[in-house]
C-alpha cells in the first residue's frame, strides 16, 4: 500500500444553517417571478393608461369637430337667409322713399320665410338706412339690439366677414349685406342678421346635445361668453391645448376655425370621467388574480422540483457511496436534472479512468511507485515478468536496487539529476535480470507534486524492455539496406557508403574505385533453367565476390544481375591507384568465370564491368554511379566478358546524345527534318522511282546524318513521330507527282522503322495516309530490315500481307548483312531486295563481295523477287552488277539525295539512260 507524507486535510464544519438546494431555487425562481409579473403589470397598466387618455382625446377632438361643424352650419343657413333677402325688393321697398309699414313688411317677411325654419335660427336680423339708422328690427325680441348698435362700426365692414361684437352681456356674430334701389341702382342701406351667443342657452344646450357633451364653453380667449353649466362666470379658463382633467371631468380648450369668420371665439369641451373605465381598478384586480394563480403554479412547481431534484440527488448520493465502498463496477443511474447528470457522469468518467489507470498499472509496462525518498512502495507485474525480481525483494529498498547502467556504468546519479532540476527523467539503458541476462531497458521516472505544486510526494517509473524492439529495428534495417536474397547491401546503403568512401578519401587523399558488374547472359540462365537456380547462382556470385575485396572495401547487389563494388585506399597516385584496380578486376573476372557446379551441372558466367576512380568529393555519388555503369555499357558493346576504365570521351558522347534528343523533340515540334530524294533507276538507266531519306536540318549544327540521329530516336522512342511525318510526306509527295505529266507512274521507297513497324496501329497509319492523299498504294515501297522482321516474325508476316491487300509493295532492304535465312525469307511478301552498299563498294576489288552479290542476285530471281544495288558511285560497278544481273540501282552515280526544291524529276526523265 502507498504512503504520503503530506498531512490530511481537516474537514470543513457544516454552517449552522443550510437550505436545500431545491428550497433555495424555489425562492429565488419565486422571488423572480413575482418580480417580473409586477414589472410586467406595471408596463401593462402604464400602457393602458395611455391607451385611455388617447381615447379620450380622441373622443374630445371628435366633439370639437362636431361642434365647428354645427356652427359652421348654422352660420351658412344665416348666411343663405341674407343672401335671399337681399335678392328680394321688399328690403329694397322698405328703404325707399315712401316707408313701408311694419304690419306689411313683416308680413312680406314671413311670406318671403314661410317654407324655412326662420323664427328658430333668426336671433339678430334688423335694417339700416345708408346713414345707418335704424330702419327695422325683425329679431327675436329677447335681444337688444340697441348696444349693439352703439358698438357697431361701418356696415362695410360687416359684408365679407362674420364678426364678433360685444355689447353689455350680449355676444353676437355679425354679418351684413348692402341693400341697393332696382331701377337706380343706389344704396339704400344695410340688412344685418346675428348669432346671439351670449346669454344663447338654447343654443348652448342645443349644441351640447347634438354632440353628447357633458360641459361646453365658449369664450372669446379672455372671458367665457356662455357655456352649458351653472356659474360659468367663475370658470378658469384652460390655457393648454391638451387634454385636462378637472375634478370629474375631462376638458380639451382649442379655437373655433370656421372659414369666413373673423373673430377670436374658443371652444371648450368636456366629458365625465364616469364615461371610462378606470384602468387602475380593473388592472389591479387582474394583477391579484394573475398574482395569485402564478403562487398556486410556483408552489405545485416547487413541489415537482423538489421530486425530481430529491430523486437526482438520491441516486447521486447512493453512487458516491457504492464508490466509497470499493465497488469498481459502480454504474450511475441518471435522473431528470441535468446538472446532476452531469456531476454523476463525471464522477463515472473519473472512477472509470482510475479503473484505467489501475489496469495500466497491471499493463505490459513494468512500473515501480517511490516515496519521497525514492523508497520502493508498490511494483506491477508487468516488472515481475520483465526483471524477474519478486516484489518482496525490491519493496522497501531503494530505487537503485534495480541495476541500471550505461557500458558498464551506473547511470542512477544521472537520474538523481535529472530529477533534481526537471523532476523528470528518460533514456535507454541497459539493465540486469535476476537471472544475471544484460538485456536494454526504457527507463523514464517521473515526480508526482503535492497539491501545493511543489512538494514532492511520490515518484513513478516506467521500465520497457526493448529487446524486441531492437530486434524489429534491426530486421527492418536490413529490409531497408540490404539486399533480400544475397545479404549483400542494396543500392541505398551502397550510396551512404560510397559517401562515406569519398569523405574518407578527401581526408587520406587516398584514391579509390567503383566497380559496376552486369552478368552476361544472366537471363538465359533464368529462362532456360528457372528462377531458382539463377537466385542460387546470383548467390554464388556474391559470394565469389566477397571473398575477393578487402574487409573495409564494399559489394554490393544493386538490380537483378547487376553488382557493384567500392574499392577503397588503392594509393595516393592515380598511376597506383589503376593498377591496383586493374589487379583487383583480374581478380574479380577470373572469381566469376570459374566454373559453377549447380545441381551437379556446370555453368559458366561471364561479366562486364565498368570502374572509375575517385578522390575526395570532386564527383557526386550519381556521377560516380553514372560514370561506372557507363564504362560497363561501353565494355558490354565492345565485347562480352570485357572490362573499360571510364573516361571524359564517355560522359561527352552521353552529354551529346542527350542534349541531340531533346532538341529532337523540339525539331519534330519546328518541322526541321526535311526529306531528301534520291533516283533510282532500272538496267537501261531511266528514272523509276526515288527513295526518300530524311536530313535534320538543326538550327545551330546544321545538317545532321541519319547515322547519328536515327539511333538516338530508335532508343527515346521519337522515331514513331518520325515514322509519321516520313509516310505523310510521302503521300504528299506521291498525290502532287499524280497530276504532273510523266510523274505519275514514279515510285517512293520510305523506310521503316522496327518500333513504327511493330506498333499495333502501323497498318492502319498507313491506310490512313492512302486515304487521305488518295495515291496508288502499289507505288508506295515500303524498306524493311532483316533485324526488325527477326524480333516477331509472325507479327511482321500478318501486317504486311495486311498491306499488301491494300497495294503496298515491300523492299528487304541491307539484304546480306545479316542473318539471312532463306526460311523465313521465302514466307515474306517481298517484292524486292536491296544489295547493301557494304558489298558495292568493294566489288571490283574483293571477290568475296563479288560472290555475295552475285548470289543475292542469283537468289532473288530464283525467288522471283526484284533486285537493287545501292551505293553506285561508278559506271565499272554499275556494269558488273548489270553482268550479274540486277535489274536496279541506286547512287551517287546517278544522283545524290536532295530536298524536293532542288529535285527535277522531268529534267531526269528528259535525260534517258543514265
Amino acid at each position: 500500500m502507498m504512503t504520503s507524507n503530506s498531512p490530511v486535510p481537516a474537514r470543513p464544519r457544516r454552517p449552522r444553517w443550510e437550505l436545500r438546494f431545491t428550497t433555495r431555487i424555489g425562492l429565488l425562481f419565486g422571488a423572480l417571478s413575482l418580480l417580473a409579473v409586477a414589472v410586467t403589470m406595471a408596463w401593462s397598466l402604464q400602457t393602458a393608461q395611455k391607451g385611455l387618455e388617447a381615447e379620450i382625446e380622441n373622443s374630445l377632438q371628435q366633439q370639437h369637430r362636431t361642434l365647428e361643424s354645427l356652427l359652421e352650419t348654422r352660420l351658412n343657413l344665416l348666411d343663405v337667409y341674407l343672401q335671399g333677402a337681399s335678392a328680394n325688393r321688399v328690403f329694397a321697398d322698405v328703404v325707399s322713399a315712401e316707408p313701408m309699414e311694419f304690419d306689411d313688411f313683416a308680413s312680406e317677411l314671413a311670406f318671403l320665410f314661410q317654407d324655412s325654419a326662420m323664427g328658430a335660427h333668426l336671433d339678430i336680423m334688423f335694417l339700416l338706412d345708408h346713414e345707418s339708422q335704424l330702419l327695422i328690427d325683425a329679431g327675436l325680441p329677447l335681444y337688444d339690439i340697441g348696444p349693439l348698435l352703439e358698438h357697431l362700426r361701418s356696415p362695410i365692414l360687416y359684408t365679407n366677414h362674420w364678426r364678433l361684437i360685444e355689447a353689455s352681456q350680449q355676444s353676437v356674430l355679425l354679418r351684413a349685406t348692402p341693400i341697393f334701389d332696382p331701377a337706380t341702382i343706389r344704396l339704400r342701406g344695410y340688412l344685418f342678421v346675428g348669432l346671439a351667443i351670449g346669454d344663447n342657452q338654447s343654443f348652448i344646450n342645443f349644441l351640447a346635445d347634438r354632440a353628447d357633451l357633458d360641459r361646453l364653453i365658449i369664450d372669446n380667449g379672455q372671458r367665457p361668453l356662455i357655456a352649458q353649466m351653472d356659474d360659468y362666470s367663475q370658470f378658469d379658463l384652460l390655457r393648454s391645448s391638451e387634454v385636462v382633467h378637472d375634478g370629474d371631468y375631462y376638458f380639451l380648450r382649442q379655437p373655433i376655425s370656421i372659414e369666413g369668420v373673423n373673430a377670436p371665439l374658443w371652444l371648450t369641451v368636456g366629458l365625465s370621467d364616469n364615461r371610462f373605465t378606470a384602468v387602475f381598478d380593473s388592472y389591479w384586480r387582474i394583477f391579484l388574480l394573475l398574482s395569485g394563480g402564478f403562487l398556486l403554479l410556483l408552489l405545485l412547481a416547487a413541489m415537482l422540483l423538489n421530486l425530481n431534484h430529491s430523486r437526482a440527488i438520491g441516486n447521486l448520493t447512493r453512487f458516491i457511496q457504492l464508490i466509497q465502498s470499493g465497488r469498481r463496477d459502480a454504474q450511475y443511474e441518471p435522473g431528470g436534472v441535468y446538472e446532476y447528470n452531469t456531476v454523476g457522469f463525471a464522477m463515472q468518467n473519473m472512477v472509470e479512468d482510475l479503473n484505467i489507470a489501475a489496469t495500466v498499472f497491471e499493463s505490459a509496462d513494468g512500473m515501480v511507485v517511490t516515496d519521497a525518498e525514492q523508497n520502493i512502495l508498490r511494483v506491477n507485474r508487468a516488472f515481475v515478468e520483465i526483471t524477474g525480481h519478486r516484489p518482496e525483494s525490491v519493496i522497501g529498498h531503494p530505487l537503485t536496487v534495480i541495476e541500471l547502467f550505461d557500458q558498464d556504468i551506473s547511470v542512477h546519479g544521472e537520474i538523481a539529476v535529472g530529477l533534481q532540476a526537471e523532476q523528470s527523467w528518460q533514456g535507454e539503458v541497459w539493465s540486469r535480470r535476476a537471472s544475471g541476462e544484460s538485456f536494454p531497458l526504457w527507463f523514464s521516472v517521473t515526480a508526482v507534486l503535492g497539491r501545493d505544486g511543489q512538494t514532492i510526494t511520490n515518484h513513478v517509473a516506467t521500465l520497457i524492455d526493448t529487446s524486441e524492439t531492437r530486434e524489429a529495428e534491426r530486421r527492418i534495417e536490413q529490409l531497408a539496406f540490404y539486399d533480400q536474397l544475397t545479404g549483400l547491401p542494396n543500392r541505398q546503403l551502397l550510396r551512404e557508403r560510397l559517401d562515406q568512401a569519398m569523405l574518407k578519401s578527401a581526408d587520406s587523399t587516398q584514391y579509390g574505385a567503383l566497380v559496376h558488374i552486369d552478368l552476361d547472359d544472366f537471363k538465359t540462365i533464368n529462362d532456360t533453367r528457372g528462377h531458382e537456380l539463377g537466385d542460387r547462382v546470383l548467390k554464388a556470385m556474391a559470394e565469389r565476390l566477397a571473398h575477393c575485396i578487402k574487409r573495409n572495401d564494399t559489394v554490393a547487389r544493386i538490380g537483378g544481375d547487376e553488382f557493384c563494388l567500392i574499392l577503397e585506399d588503392l594509393g595516393s597516385s592515380d598511376t597506383v591507384a589503376l593498377q591496383q584496380a586493374e589487379w583487383v578486376v583480374n581478380l574479380l573476372q577470373k572469381a566469376i568465370n570459374r566454373a559453377l557446379d549447380v545441381d551437379g551441372m556446370q555453368h559458366f558466367v561471364h561479366a562486364s564491368m565498368g570502374i572509375t576512380l575517385f578522390q575526395g568529393e570532386v564527383e557526386q555519388v550519381d556521377d560516380l554511379l553514372k560514370q561506372a555503369e557507363l564504362a560497363m555499357y561501353q565494355a558490354k558493346q565492345e565485347a562480352r566478358n570485357g572490362r573499360r576504365f571510364f573516361n571524359p570521351r564517355m560522359q561527352a558522347r552521353v552529354l551529346e546524345y542527350v542534349a541531340l534528343a531533346s532538341d529532337m523533340r523540339k525539331g519534330l515540334e519546328d518541322g526541321e527534318f526535311i526529306p531528301y530524294y534520291q533516283p533510282q533507276v532500272d538496267a537501261a538507266g531511266k528514272l523509276v522511282g526515288f527513295e526518300l531519306l530524311i536530313r535534320w536540318h538543326h538550327g545551330r549544327r546544321g545538317i545532321i546524318a541519319p547515322a547519328d540521329f536515327i539511333p538516338v530516336a530508335e532508343d527515346n522512342g521519337q522515331i514513331i513521330e518520325l515514322g509519321r511525318q516520313v509516310l505523310d510526306a510521302a503521300g504528299a509527295q506521291l498525290a502532287r507527282w499524280r497530276h504532273q505529266p510523266g510523274l505519275k507512274d514514279l515510285t517512293l521507297a520510305v523506310n521503316i522503322s522496327a518500333r513504327q513497324l511493330h506498333q499495333a496501329d502501323f497498318v492502319d497509319q498507313v491506310g490512313q495516309v492512302i486515304q487521305r492523299h488518295r495515291i496508288d498504294a502499289s507505288l508506295l515501297k515500303l524498306e524493311l530490315t532483316e533485324s526488325m522482321l527477326l524480333e516477331d516474325v509472325d507479327d511482321s508476316i500478318d501486317k504486311m500481307m495486311r498491306l499488301r491487300v491494300l497495294g503496298v509493295r515491300f523492299a528487304l532492304d541491307d539484304f546480306g548483312t545479316g542473318y539471312s535465312s532463306l526460311s523465313y525469307l521465302k514466307r515474306l511478301p517481298l517484292d524486292q531486295l536491296k544489295i547493301d552498299k557494304s558489298f558495292v563498294r568493294d566489288l571490283l576489288t574483293d571477290p568475296y563481295d563479288a560472290d555475295i552479290a552475285r548470289t543475292i542476285v542469283s537468289l532473288a530471281r530464283g525467288l522471283g523477287l526484284e533486285v537493287i544495288a545501292e551505293g553506285v558511285e561508278t559506271r565499272e560497278q554499275r556494269d558488273c552488277l548489270a553482268s550479274y544481273g540486277c535489274g536496279a540501282y541506286q547512287g551517287y552515280f546517278y544522283g545524290r539525295p536532295v530536298p524536293i526544291e532542288q529535285l527535277d524529276p522531268v529534267a531526269l526523265l528528259n535525260r534517258g539512260a543514265l
